[in-house]
């Protein structure tokens, strides 16, 4: 009599190795997002820090040049 045990235990494992890769692939890509909001809170530092700077700069200026014409 011929079973078709070894086919289904073979498929089962394939199954469960197709779910490994699916697992390891959704948390290298939770890693990407969580370095990737990382960064992106970075650059909205920085931005918010340039823009502090060119305007701490400009406002600098502007007192200098008032303080020339009185």
């Amino acid at each position: 009599m011929f079973s078709i045990y070894p086919f289904a235990e073979e498929e089962r494992s394939r199954s469960l190795m197709r779910s490994e890769a699916e697992l390891l692939n959704l948390v290298e890509l939770t890693r990407l997002s969580a370095t990737l909001k990382r960064s992106e809170i970075l650059l909205g530092i920085f931005l918010i820090a340039t823009i502090s700077s060119e305007r701490l700069k400009e406002s600098l200026f502007a007192n200098s040049n008032l303080r020339r014409e009185a």
